[in-house]
């Protein structure tokens, strides 16, 4: 790179020295010989044209130093090059000329593989440099060559071509070799030239901003600006020329908006030229000696009255090349027109830019008072104050901008603050209302007039009626001074708003607001007579409250009550004279609940008889409930009016409100508030007396339990505060279907025991985390049980719940049963942690258990985690806790030595007082089973099946848990059938099921619900039960013969009729051939009965009727009185059969009930085997398939099962039982 000022290689043509022509052949004798250990190659110039660099033939540098004693050919071998900033190039020729062909030097070559070159007179051989572009010998190091003298004894002549061209091993020099011993470096020098600056012209640079109030900008100087920090971080001007100097070039300016000036001394400044452009440039230096700025070198702005925003000029950058040197600052009118190349300034432009800032406004209140207004006073009298006056003199602003306020506040609670843009009427001039404003919402008006507006604005405050200020605190407007810059101008007809705290965050001190608020306030003078608050008469909203809870989770105060989120919006009562105000109650609706208020006592106290005449005072901030009675649902209401608190009445007090209005403390309108009492499964267990734990057990208890209760043996345990109680009974227990399909509920009503609140949420919104409140996370520092801590293994139980009673059962009874789910927020976090447990005891033993194992009991651990529905995430079930087993019934085999028994429910806290569980618990109930006993719960499948566990018919002769069967009867007379419809009435379905087939329909009704056309006399019914339920068939059979009617496709048809008392003998048999009421075919083999398609007498194999044994469909070779059968007709219309024809005396010792017996299954998964939700399908396939709901004519087949994974389906046996059930499928 070149500096500008050292003398400079001007000449275009600089040529090597003349060639010299000399050449020797021959042996060598010894090598040859050079004497100098480095020369000069010819200098050039940078930048310079190929054309011109006609290179070296050495001839004249080496003579001089080249000896060989033989006196053979000359040459020289190129052993190394040195070319970091260009190429070194050679040519071989025989006539030496600029249209010679160049060829690069290797950079390969080295002493083993160098370059020969003869420099005789033969052949002429020529190198030279060239360099890169810009670069220069005046602060680099000079490229070199090295050569050795070789005389060609080894090889020679050298090619005359690149592609021909030879290389020596001149590695073994000196000697008899053919190349020197000695080396010698030749240099070229490359004199520098000069370069124009580079001037970018991405962006701009930035001079600072200044504020307007200064009326003229700071002095910027030229190397500030052209530094980095002032042009995005990138300094604009770049040279390559070594340690360049740098200014610029003004070449114009935007002078719209004001005056540029510049200095060269840092002290007086001049106007730029009027004339700026290529042609009359101004120049000024920046840095002076590569690195340091040029003292005194600025520019600077002075703005026109009034003007903000951005003004700019331009420049080129200059090196000082030319008008050498800040003498040459300052300098006017110069021509820079020639510019780019080897000039002294860039061939770009670019542009500098300075911004001018507003300056805030300023000002000051003649009063901090507005004048007195006089209570009571009319608008129209009410003249305000105008701005102007408010602040005359007062308002300073840097650039005699209109004067204006912005209105950030203003206090509305007694009255109404209002302006006008023409105060010209006085009072009765057009004022608008302020409204709602802040900081962000600023009213914007201006003070004085305008070309426009001729008027001026003006404002005041009209108060309420009356409203005075001499009890009362006085209403305050908050202003502050506004320059008309932002958001409009005093020529707007209307006022507009504007965001004053954004400006101001944004702007600071070149904000178009002022910094300081000013605070008006506005007295009004007055006699101090009370006015009576004003009440509009309607009716609130108080809210939702449950009727399980009986106390303040539905408090709410006073403020409340009156409050405009309570009343549609809009606050109902108000008061001229602000004072704080409460309600005076005259009605309160207490026919289903109680109403109740806080007292100075610290407790709440039922309201006392309110009237019109005798009203209940509560002040602002009293805390108001009501308690619902039982499972009441609806709207409690009261009525109140309005009350000021002047007349000295205190919360509590009964007085007589009169009329009001006037100067009273109430208000004449009166206003009705209610709350909505929903609906809860739980009502809180708060009685404990002897009625109430009798109300508590009777919840629990299924109905028919046999179970008789020792009343006076029931002792409850748990916190019993309202609105805060441990356990409560629960109307109904169901959750929702879980994720895999299973109904999560059981039976009836029942019991929740908790460790902590006893009506928990119905819903879980808060599933990912431990619940704040309800059944969640709290800690009654209350006892835990010690019975419990003998199953828990730990005496670190805590906040525990239980109810214990004794009880007798009647003969026959010998266990007890159970429904259950125990749910806790400690799924999934805590298992194994936080081991919250529950147990029931019956006598003494807890049978609460899976498996049979006592580990095994219930609590939070990885041992029942299988069995746990997750309501953690997915938050599916509708309950707070976040896992809940599935459900289960619990068996307990009674202590057969006792005559008197106990039972005890119990959960707690363990490991933790806080993370809390409950245990649900129903349709307690005996039962006949004396083995087993323990949990057995429904293994997950699909939605709408249930699973059954082992079920058992015992007689006549069948061992107990000998078949796993659904019962299928014929009620066969219209008493049995009553009898059936009456004993399944109220049964809940997880105790006793019924399916009648529709053949009108092909598919399964579950009564109640009755098939098309009803029961009948051959209705055939599939039933389960796992109660012993008596079912008497007996009555008056329908006279014979009478006849059956076989829809198209499957039927199910019972073998009529079950004859059960012994004052009934007979019963109906079909005949020994069923004959076809058209008479068009006869059947005459009962085993035929199945093929009614039109072609009698088929193969017994497809053609004999088909009966479920529990199991699976077999063919019968003979009918079973009682029996029911599916019977196929393929014909496509309805076939009439006439069924009976004789009756035949009944077998002695009849079955008159079914009697289930459970068995506890060890395997869940082999229970599901037998899963039915509805009956088995009709042999060979149907419309409605195993598992499946069914629907028709007046309803359908429940997609609930048996029970909700209860483990004991039982069944009907017929009182003549032809065969023997099958034995040996236990499962």
């Amino acid at each position: 790179m070149s500096q500008p000022h050292p003398a400079r290689m001007t000449s275009t043509t600089l040529l090597s020295a003349t060639l010299m022509s000399l050449c020797g052949i021959g042996q060598a004798a010894s090598a040859p010989v050079l004497t100098g250990a480095s020369f000069a190659l010819d200098g050039i110039i940078e930048d310079a044209s190929q054309a011109v660099l006609l290179g070296n033939t050495f001839n004249d540098q080496l003579f001089p130093i080249y000896s060989d004693p033989g006196a053979n050919f000359r040459g020289v071998a190129v052993v190394a090059i040195n070319g970091t900033h260009g190429k070194w190039q050679y040519t071989s020729f025989e006539q030496f000329g600029t249209s010679t062909q160049w060829f690069d030097i290797p950079l390969t070559i080295s002493a083993n593989n160098a370059l020969l070159l003869a420099i005789g007179t033969v052949q002429y051989s020529a190198v030279r440099f060239v360099p890169d572009a810009d670069f220069n010998t005046q602060s680099l190091p000079a490229p070199t060559i090295t050569v050795r003298a070789w005389n060609g004894a080894d090889t020679g002549f050298s090619a005359t071509s690149d592609a021909a061209k030879v290389f020596g091993d001149a590695s073994v020099n000196g000697g008899t070799s053919s190349y020197s011993a000695v080396a010698a470096l030749a240099s070229v020098t490359v004199a520098p030239v000069q370069d124009a600056p580079v001037l970018s012209v991405t962006g701009q640079s930035l001079l600072g901003a200044f504020p307007s109030a200064s009326g003229i900008s700071g002095s910027i100087a030229t190397a500030t600006f052209l530094a980095a920090g002032a042009n995005a971080g990138t300094a604009p001007i770049t040279d390559v020329d070594d340690n360049a100097l740098q200014g610029i070039a003004i070449v114009g300016a935007d002078r719209t908006n004001g005056a540029w000036q510049y200095t060269v001394d840092g002290t007086t400044f001049l106007n730029f030229p009027a004339t700026l452009d290529d042609s009359h440039a101004v120049l000024l230096a920046a840095v002076t000696d590569g690195y340091t700025a040029a003292t005194g070198m600025a520019v600077r702005f002075q703005p026109s009255f009034r003007f903000r925003g951005t003004a700019t000029f331009t420049y080129r950058a200059w090196d000082q090349s030319q008008h050498d040197s800040v003498q040459n600052s300052g300098r006017t009118d110069v021509d820079v027109s020639a510019n780019g190349g080897a000039s002294p300034y860039s061939s770009a432009v670019r542009t500098a830019t300075i911004q001018i800032l507003n300056s805030a406004p300023a000002m000051t209140p003649s009063s901090s008072t507005l004048p007195d207004l006089a209570q009571d006073a009319a608008a129209n009298t009410i003249a305000g104050v105008t701005l102007a006056s408010l602040f005359a003199g007062s308002f300073s602003d840097p650039n005699f901008d209109p004067e204006g306020a912005a209105i950030t506040g203003a206090d509305n609670t007694h009255g109404t603050w209002q302006f006008t843009l023409d105060n010209s009427l006085g009072g009765a001039s057009p004022w608008t209302d302020m409204g709602a404003l802040s900081a962000s919402q600023a009213l914007l008006l201006h003070f004085a007039a305008s070309t426009y507006n001729t008027t001026t604005t003006a404002i005041r405050f009209v108060p309420a009626a009356g409203f005075n200020t001499a009890t009362n605190a006085a209403p305050t407007i908050t202003l502050r001074a506004w320059d008309e810059t932002l958001g409009g101008s005093s020529a707007n007809a209307e006022p507009v708003t504007a965001d004053l705290a954004t400006d101001r965050a944004v702007n600071g001190s070149a904000s178009a607001f002022g910094a300081t608020d000013i605070v008006l306030t506005q007295a009004v003078t007055g006699s101090g007579v009370n006015v009576a608050p004003v009440l509009v008469s309607g009716a609130g909203n108080l809210g939702t409250v449950t009727n399980a809870v009986a106390g303040q989770v539905a408090a709410i105060t006073v403020d409340d009550i009156i409050s405009a989120a309570g009343n549609g919006g809009t606050a109902p009562l108000t008061d001229a004279d602000g004072n704080t105000l409460g309600i005076a109650i005259t009605a309160a609706d207490s026919s289903h609940g109680t109403w109740e208020f806080f007292t100075s006592q610290g407790s709440f106290a039922p309201f006392p008889v309110v009237t019109a005449s005798s009203a209940l005072i509560l002040g602002s901030g009293i805390a108001v409930r009501f308690v619902p009675k039982g499972d009441f649902a609806g709207t409690a209401a009261i009525t109140y009016r309005g009350w000021d608190g002047t007349d000295a009445s205190a919360t509590g007090a009964v007085v007589d409100p009169g009329v009001g209005g006037g100067s009273t403390a109430f208000s004449t309108a009166s206003r009705t508030a209610a709350f909505a009492v929903t609906s809860s499964p739980f009502t809180e267990i708060t009685d404990t007396s002897g009625s109430g734990l009798q109300a508590v057990v009777a919840t629990l208890l299924a109905p028919g339990s046999q179970i008789t209760v020792d009343t006076q043996s029931i002792t409850f345990v748990g916190v019993t505060t309202p609105g805060g109680a441990q356990a409560s009974t629960v109307s109904a227990i169901d959750f929702g279907t879980a994720a895999d399909g299973t109904h999560m509920t059981i039976a009836g009503s029942g019991l929740l025991l908790t460790s902590g609140d006893g009506t928990p949420n119905l819903s879980n919104p808060d599933a990912a985390n431990i619940a704040s409140a309800e059944s969640g996370s709290i800690d009654l520092v209350t006892a835990g049980d010690t019975d419990l801590d003998t199953v828990v293994g730990s005496s670190g139980t805590n906040d525990a719940s239980s109810l214990s009673f004794s009880f007798t059962v009647p003969t026959g009874i010998h266990s007890v049963s159970f429904q259950m789910m125990f749910g806790s927020e400690e799924f999934p976090q805590f298992i194994n942690s936080f081991t919250d447990g529950a147990a029931v005891f019956v006598d003494g033993v807890n049978v609460a258990i899976f498996n049979n194992d006592p580990s095994q009991f219930l609590h939070v651990s990885t041992a029942i985690s299988s069995l746990i529905e997750s309501n953690d995430t997915a938050s599916n079930l509708g309950i707070e806790y976040n896992g809940v087993t599935r459900p289960a019934t619990v068996i307990g085999v009674l202590n057969p030595s006792l005559t008197t028994h106990t039972i005890k429910i119990v959960t707690a806290d363990s490991g933790d007082s806080s993370i809390d569980s409950g245990l649900f618990i129903s349709s307690l109930a005996g039962s006949t089973a004396t083995i087993g006993g323990g949990i057995v719960v429904i293994p997950p499948g699909p939605p709408g099946s249930r699973n059954v566990a082992h079920v058992t018919v015992p007689p006549i002769g069948i061992s107990s848990g000998s078949s796993v069967i659904y019962a299928s009867v014929c009620p066969s007379t219209a008493e049995g059938i009553a009898n059936l419809s009456g004993r399944l009435a109220g049964k809940p379905k997880n105790q006793v099921r019924a399916f009648a087939w529709d053949g009108s329909a092909q598919t399964y009704v579950e009564l109640p619900d009755v098939p098309t056309g009803g029961l009948t006399d051959s209705t055939g019914v599939f039933i389960a039960t796992r109660l012993d339920l008596g079912l008497d068939f007996s009555g008056t059979p329908t006279a014979f013969p009478f006849d059956i009617v076989l829809h198209p496709g499957f039927n199910f048809v019972g073998v009529p009729p079950l004859g059960t008392l012994s004052s009934f003998s007979t019963v109906h048999q079909f005949p020994a051939d069923f004959t076809l009421f058209d008479g068009t075919i006869t059947v005459t083999d009962p085993l035929e009965i199945a093929n009614l398609i039109g072609t009698p007498g088929g193969d017994i194999t497809t053609a004999r009727p088909f009966f479920w044994d529990g199991s699976a469909y077999v063919q019968e070779a003979a009918l079973t009185t009682g029996a029911g059968y599916w019977i196929k007709n393929n014909s496509g219309v309805d076939i009439t059969l006439t069924r009976v024809t004789s009756q035949i005396t009944s077998p002695g010792n009849t079955l008159l009930s079914a009697s289930a017996s459970v068995v506890t299954r060890s395997s869940a998964v082999a229970a599901n085997v037998h899963d039915r939700g509805v009956p088995p399908p009709p042999p060979g396939g149907s419309t409605s398939g195993a598992g499946s709901s069914a629907a028709s004519g007046s309803g359908g087949a429940k997609s609930c099962g048996l029970g909700s994974g209860l483990a004991a389906f039982a069944s009907m046996l017929m009182l003549a039982l032809r065969r023997r059930l099958r034995e040996g499928r236990k499962d």
